[in-house]
């Protein structure tokens, strides 16, 4: 076993990552202190976006696909944490938390060491949204802080063995009743 989950829950688990992200931005983009170069109406917009795609990645068939191409959903999660970024007028400080979240969700999701091939695609979405609003250094710089600590993030998620997941044992478990109610007593 490689330490992962089944699609399905890491699939359940991004969408609900992407539609929980998207509506804290959306909620408190109107609100929250931002330089001047904020663009509100497109953080809400982009936050939008983010609980419709995160609700799609929930319904999407992930059980029928393989573990891996979960992995695609880590450059569109890239993507909405950039235009956040441009959008947010370079505001460094809520900016880190995203690319937190997903590495975790690649720890949480994959096997070690996954989110270490993501690291490069990590740091341009981190500076290419900087360096197009021509960025501070401070902005710049931030970056030696934010991706080595979402890199270790990613690396591993607990223990491994039956007790990492208890989600994934609880779905088997719901799966095996749905197929077989009269016997899913006797497998307790």
């Amino acid at each position: 076993m490689d330490g992962s989950i089944s699609p399905r829950i890491a699939g359940r688990l991004a969408g609900a990552l992407f539609v929980s992200c998207g509506a804290l931005v959306g909620m408190t983009a109107p609100v929250m202190p931002s330089p001047p170069a904020v663009n509100r109406p497109a953080l809400v917009a982009l936050a939008l976006l983010a609980v419709v795609v995160g609700a799609v990645i929930w319904e999407m068939p992930w059980d029928r696909w393989s573990q891996p191409t979960t992995l695609w959903l880590v450059p569109l999660a890239f993507g909405l944490i950039a235009m956040h970024n441009y959008c947010s007028g370079i505001e460094g400080f809520r900016y880190p938390v995203f690319f937190f979240v997903t590495f975790a969700w690649m720890g949480a999701s994959h096997p070690p060491r996954t989110s270490l091939k993501f690291l490069p695609l990590a740091a341009a979405a981190y500076l290419v949204p900087i360096l197009v609003a021509d960025g501070s250094a401070e902005a710049l710089s931030s970056s030696l802080f934010a991706l080595p600590v979402c890199g270790p993030a990613g690396l591993r998620r607990g223990r491994p063995g039956p007790t990492a997941h208890p989600l994934e044992h609880r779905e088997r478990r719901t799966g095996e009743e749905r197929c077989s109610p009269a016997t899913a007593s006797l497998r307790t």
